[in-house]
């Protein structure tokens, strides 16, 4: 099923004013000759913290690879970003160009974000959207049950006939998708949006989706995240978690916590309760039972369930086999 991601918004801005503001290395959209795939990056305070995640395209990557077109007439960016950072995004591109000679908009009334998860992920969407297909490409975050992404004009997907059961464009479809990669997304341990708020971005396992690049020059909130690559301690990181049967889901900002024994002894598994809480819950799916947290990887996950502060019941905590394993 292919289905627009209604809760994206597309910004339209130059990779010359991305390049010393993102994560990522932008000037590589410049220097391909050809169309390059999308590109994973964020924007960040001055101390380092995400303030949007953003994936980047060069306008004109929906259609077969072009030889790269004169400085002059080189394409706009366009970036899908969640809805609920759009409007923070803009505002600091905005701020940020200053004098620069640069547009920066918000383009989504003219661009939509569909998204396609296949059976395992592999392949783009079958017919009837065969002719649309190679608009669609795996998600530049590297993980294939992250599935495959297109921006597509809205004009062309209308008259395509682009939506979930095939047929003329679905205006119902556009609430299905972001449940589906949402889903998807916590089974993963993968935070994204607005989940991804005031995190460091290597809490978030940014370096692990492709979403940093370490080797460019300096841009914003930069001395945080590499003194914490080359120290290699991050103390934190984003993991999903299950619900145990018969709990209540726990609400976003709830505090995790060890599990206690009886009599208030803390069992052998985990450590002496320490004056923080090992964990806090970032984002729930009720409808699966499924979420993430931002817990301290070295006492939360060799405890593996941890309780929600207050009676709010237990989760199981998930190790995402995409890290690596020195993390």
């Amino acid at each position: 099923m292919s289905v627009s991601t209604s809760t994206s918004h597309i910004l339209n801005h130059a990779r010359t004013h991305a390049q010393g503001l993102l994560t990522n290395d932008v000037a590589r959209l410049t220097a391909a000759t050809a169309t390059p795939p999308p590109m994973y990056a964020a924007l960040l305070t001055p101390a380092g913290r995400v303030v949007a995640d953003l994936h980047l395209s060069v306008e004109g990557s929906w259609t077969a690879p072009t030889s790269r077109p004169p400085p002059s007439a080189c394409p706009a960016l366009l970036a899908d970003v969640d809805a609920a950072t759009a409007p923070a995004l803009l505002r600091l591109l905005s701020m940020y160009k200053l004098r620069a000679d640069v547009d920066v908009a918000d383009a989504s009334d003219e661009w939509g974000v569909w998204w396609w998860k296949g059976e395992g992920g592999e392949a783009p969407p079958p017919p009837p959207h065969s002719l649309l297909s190679p608009l669609f490409l795996p998600d530049p975050r590297g993980l294939p049950g992250l599935g495959w992404r297109a921006l597509i004009p809205h004009a062309t997907a209308e008259a395509a006939g682009l939506g979930s059961d095939g047929g003329s464009p679905d205006p119902a479809a556009a609430t299905a998708a972001p449940p589906l990669l949402r889903a998807a997304r916590f089974a993963l341990g993968v935070a994204e949006g607005g989940e991804l708020a005031g995190l460091v971005p290597l809490e978030a396992g940014l370096d692990g989706l492709a979403g940093i690049a370490f080797d460019k020059g300096c841009y914003v909130g930069q001395e945080l995240v590499a003194r914490t690559h080359f120290r290699g301690e991050v103390r934190k990181r984003v993991v999903g978690f299950v619900v145990e049967g018969g709990s209540l889901p726990p609400a976003p900002g709830a505090a995790l916590a060890f599990l206690a024994a009886e009599g208030g002894a803390a069992p052998a598994s985990a450590p002496a309760r320490p004056p923080r809480p090992p964990g806090t819950v970032l984002a729930v799916d009720e409808v699966s039972g499924t979420g993430l947290a931002l817990v301290r990887t070295a006492t939360a996950l060799p405890a593996g369930v941890l309780e929600v502060e207050g009676g709010g019941g237990r989760v199981r905590l998930v190790r995402p086999g995409w890290w690596p394993r020195e993390w």
